[in-house]
């Protein structure tokens, strides 16, 4: 049984913290021009075409930098594959949002806010950029039976 998950409004971001920091563009030589307002450390960042999320990614190792991996992406297969991504759509503005939510503890335990929030968004939102996307609800619900939770 398969169901179907709601597009991400970037109103839902705005309201939960995220802030937009550009929109990606193309220098002269037809490669994308790396955003100039991204924070450096960590967080949580989203791609947005009109009114629909259709990417996020985590930047453990900061949101500078991984955001330049796209303009710039060597041998990385993801940063590639999404770089074509925003290439294909450059004729539509590919804003870039982030938010940088602080670590906590659970139970004394340290928890990552940041990756939490990341997997919450691709389990719950159809977001099409990203590969995990459509498996990652099932494999929840698969663990979850396995564990014996309601």
């Amino acid at each position: 049984m398969s169901s179907v998950k709601p597009h991400l409004d970037p109103f839902i971001l705005s309201a939960s913290g995220f802030r937009e920091v550009g929109i990606w563009g193309l220098q002269d030589d037809g490669a994308l021009m790396p955003l100039q307002k991204v924070p450096a450390g960590p967080g949580v960042y989203a791609f947005v075409i009109g009114n629909r999320v259709v990417y996020v990614g985590v930047a453990i190792g900061g949101l500078r930098r991984r955001l330049r991996c796209y303009a710039r992406p060597g041998k990385r297969k993801t940063a590639r594959r999404i770089r074509d991504e925003i290439l294909k759509a450059v004729d539509r503005p590919v804003r870039a949002m982030c938010v940088q939510p602080s670590d906590t503890q659970w139970n004394g335990l340290p928890v990552n806010i940041a990756a939490g929030l990341e997997l919450g968004l691709i389990q719950t939102y159809d977001l099409p950029w990203n590969r995990r996307h459509a498996s990652m609800s099932v494999k929840a619900a698969t663990v979850s039976e396995k564990a014996g939770s309601p």
